[in-house]
């Protein structure tokens, strides 16, 4: 489930599923987006954080549990892929300042919603990957694009090409991760970034941060690219990746 709470101006936002690392089901997309969408209405909200329960994990993707019947449900892959498409869209577009606290893994959609925020504080001991390319998958196009502005093309090749993992100090030298802390300062550093944060917050963070994505021009989707993107969660090579993933081959 998405947990979310509102305190000294800022919204917690907690992807909560520690059992299965912070995996985000289709339902949870749907918290997510709800949670997004409330914020341009609560003038007292100067900052989102977006966080995992427990340490081990941000998030570690989508909830595989529900992977392995997409070939078969059209409806749910495309629920599944929208979902993804547009909380990442919803993010990018909050004019207040959004911080992904990452403690832990930080794999496949993960990653996507941790490049759609501002920033990212990371602990020294968090990796990141997306095995998107080793599951018969396409990355969506928006996130490639932050991707390249983050860290260049060779970096963002090796993250979604290869499947490369990419661990907390490297990522840091990329440009993925703005602030590094140790594991003990995880809440600590959370606490005095997200203040200095709020202190930034005002009208003219909103417009730098408009200003900022219209320099990006971050392509959009077309119908192209979103049926590929249902082919490959319909295909065979995805069906065989997920039941080998969930141990039934």
């Amino acid at each position: 489930m998405i947990e979310s709470r509102v305190e000294d101006g800022q919204l917690q936002i907690t992807i909560n599923q520690p059992k299965k690392h912070n995996a985000i089901n289709r339902a949870m997309w749907r918290q997510l987006a709800k949670a997004f969408e409330e914020v341009r209405d609560r003038p007292d909200i100067k900052v989102v954080v977006l966080r995992g329960a427990g340490n081990t994990a941000f998030c570690s993707g989508g909830d595989i549990s529900e992977y392995e019947d997409f070939y078969q449900h059209v409806q749910e892959a495309d629920e599944a892929y929208v979902g993804i498409r547009d909380v990442s869209a919803l993010l990018r577009d909050l004019p207040i300042p959004t911080i992904a606290a990452i403690s832990g893994h930080c794999v496949g959609a993960g990653v996507v919603i941790a490049a759609a925020c501002d920033f990212r504080l990371c602990t020294k001991s968090s990796r990141f990957a997306v095995t998107a390319v080793k599951r018969g998958l396409v990355y969506p196009a928006p996130a490639s694009g932050e991707l390249l502005a983050l860290v260049g093309v060779s970096v963002t090749r090796a993250i979604l090409l290869r499947g490369r993992p990419l661990y907390a100090e490297d990522a840091f030298k990329a440009g993925l991760v703005d602030i590094l802390v140790e594991d003990i300062e995880f809440e600590t550093g959370l606490a005095a970034f997200a203040k200095e944060m709020i202190d930034q917050s005002s009208s003219a963070y909103t417009f730098v941060k408009k200003s900022i994505s219209y320099a990006l021009q971050l392509v959009e989707e077309n119908e192209a690219m979103l049926q590929m993107n249902m082919d490959a969660l319909g295909s065979e090579e995805f069906k065989s990746s997920t039941r080998k993933f969930m141990g039934k081959n």
